[in-house]
């Protein structure tokens, strides 16, 4: 009877456990919405109307409600803690809505699952969202532990109707408040395979097609050793073409001691319809601008598959100020269309 009854309660607590998490919900929110009011007439409520009204279990929501408030924060799984205001170690599946845009109080929010949303609003690749006005549209139900929003069919975001599904127009890190860092020494040994990178203050932009940038690990069998790395590929793409961007965190270049760039690529299944470019990014009179690396070493077609080259020393010496460190993606989707690239061992000191 103790087994059975010990097995019944593992069985409930993984239940739960699966609730949340990159792609769902999360069972351990700041407060679980409930309450006794009404929240107000009609189905357009504020973040305090949904808050004060008793809150529908996970799926269990049939009431559509729009609200107008404002974006404070993401949730985010992999971090601690998971409801994070601002855009520092933002995740990229959910975000934190208020009805004040300066809310630091993590128990007077509503949390959105963006869903087909997530390229356009997330702030990891959107951080400009930040504080901007948002009316939108969805079902009332616990989400990530708290009230939320989930299948949302409407979103206007700054006075602009958003479409589910569109990708990023362009690499826009304008918004961006990251502070710089002076050094990075990044072997991905913490990425999730077979997930887009989910790494501190690193950045990803989608600018065509469904995929991303996605942690890969290999283990060698005769070593038994595991690597991790980065990787991109557009195999078996439903898209026509795609353009995705690895982005590193802030970099103040005045303070590099030795201004210098190093990293490793591979390739494989080489196509001459996909490259890999290497660019360095800076924010000047209010766009993003780009300068075009030529001088690192990128795995190249007659490289051996699957076999890390050395970029060599990248000199920074002639940038000021705060720079990124970008790599673009290009390829055609399809079968056997595209080049898989991978990334590794970025050190920037």
């Amino acid at each position: 009877m103790k087994k059975s009854k010990f097995l019944s309660f593992l069985a409930a607590f993984a239940l739960i456990f699966a609730a949340c998490n990159n792609v769902g919900d999360e069972p351990d929110g700041p407060g679980d919405g409930g309450g006794n009011g009404n929240g107000g007439n009609g189905t357009n409520k504020t973040v305090a109307d949904m808050l004060a009204m008793p809150l529908p279990d996970k799926g269990a929501g049939t009431e559509t409600f729009t609200v107008e408030a404002y974006v404070v924060g993401s949730y985010n799984f992999n971090h601690n803690p998971k409801f994070i205001i601002g855009t520092e170690n933002a995740g990229v599946d959910q975000l934190l809505i208020a009805d004040d845009p300066e809310n630091t109080d993590t128990y007077k929010v509503v949390v959105l699952k963006l869903g087909d949303y997530k390229p356009a609003l997330n702030l990891v690749n959107n951080p400009g969202n930040y504080k901007k006005k948002i009316v939108v549209t969805g079902t009332f139900e616990k989400y990530c532990g708290a009230a939320g929003l989930v299948d949302l069919t409407k979103v206007i975001l700054d006075g602009k109707e958003v479409t589910a599904g569109a990708q990023n127009s362009d690499v826009d890190l304008t918004g961006d408040t990251t502070t710089p860092v002076t050094e990075i020494n990044e072997d991905f040994s913490t990425v999730q395979s077979n997930k887009d990178i989910a790494l501190k203050d690193w950045k990803l932009f989608a600018v065509k097609g469904d995929r991303n940038w996605q942690g890969k690990e290999f283990t060698d069998k005769e070593s038994g050793t595991t690597n991790q790395y980065a990787q991109a590929s557009a195999h078996n793409g439903k898209a026509e073409d795609y353009e995705y961007w690895l982005v590193t965190p802030p970099v103040n270049a005045d303070g590099l001691k030795e201004k210098t760039l190093t990293f490793k690529t591979a390739q494989a299944y080489w196509q001459d319809t996909s490259s890999l470019k290497l660019f360095v990014l800076q924010n000047k009179d209010g766009k993003t601008t780009r300068t075009e690396i030529t001088t690192a070493k990128l795995a190249g077609k007659d490289d051996k598959q699957y076999t890390f080259v050395e970029s060599g020393n990248v000199d920074l010496s002639a940038y000021k100020g705060t720079i990124y460190i970008a790599w673009q993606y290009i390829a055609k989707g399809g079968a056997s269309n595209s080049t898989t690239f991978q990334i590794d061992d970025v050190v920037v000191k």
